[in-house]
């Protein structure tokens, strides 16, 4: 099965739609989202519970954003044989604007959260969080030069490939930001412009990748190793793991 986020253009409900991969990707149906906007999708690590993080936001065929003052966003859990909604996380009403677009989990199944800001532009709000099952989440906080570089957008998250260490990038900020899994303390940033796309490097730190077609290695002493490709990327980077 290939499960999709997915949108009802009509009703601006969100779904995931379900796809049969060995009959050439036939549509067989589709589930519930668990609201509005559904992005980034993730398999939990017992294989039967789809992550999915919800936007909040319903957009017009021209993207103009419709529902702001009302917007919920929130991180759902759904059976992907149901279709059941397990579990429902929203944000605090003060911070209800809190889009929550791109999500990663680690081996025991916590989720690392990224958020965008849609409200006041002159609140400081965090745009990181951590979530386990049955839990509330965790809101994980940067030095205020630091929130405020971010201009209310972190545009990726990663776990390492040990779950030792939280990368997230924000692109408005040029800047890449980590935080220690374990205690969930900040760690420290680079500068890394139009960065975006981060994933897990293979042995240790992550890669990060930026609009511009620069690519940076990042370990855990913040030395950003960077090289240009003569290529643009795009926003998202994922790591690819054999079976």
């Amino acid at each position: 099965r290939l499960f999709v986020t997915e949108c009802n253009n009509e009703t601006g409900d969100g779904v995931i739609g379900i796809y049969d991969v060995a009959e050439n990707y036939k549509r067989l149906g589709e589930h519930p989202a668990g609201g509005i906007g559904p992005h980034e999708i993730r398999l939990a690590p017992d294989g039967e519970t789809l992550v999915v993080a919800i936007g909040g936001i319903l957009s017009s065929l021209t993207r103009d954003k419709m529902n702001l003052p009302t917007m919920k966003p929130g991180l759902a859990y759904i059976d992907a044989a149901s279709g059941r909604l397990l579990e429902l996380v929203e944000p605090p009403s003060a911070w209800h604007q809190l889009s929550i677009r791109h999500i990663d989990l680690d081996a025991s199944g916590r989720v690392a959260i990224a958020m965008q800001f849609q409200g006041d532009k002159n609140e400081s709000v965090p745009l990181v969080a951590i979530h386990k099952r049955g839990e509330q989440p965790t809101y994980l906080r940067a030095p205020g030069p630091t929130e405020r570089q971010l201009k209310q957008y972190v545009g990726s998250i990663a776990f390492d490939a040990s779950g030792s260490w939280i990368g997230a990038t924000g692109q408005r900020g040029n800047i890449l930001m980590l935080w220690k899994a374990d205690t969930l303390a900040y760690y420290g940033a680079a500068n890394t412009k139009d960065v975006c796309g981060i994933a897990p490097a293979p042995h240790g730190g992550f890669i990060a990748t930026g609009g511009s077609g620069a690519m940076w290695a990042i370990n855990t002493r913040i030395n950003a190793d960077k090289r240009k490709e003569e290529r643009m990327w795009d926003n998202h980077l994922i790591a690819i793991r054999s079976a």
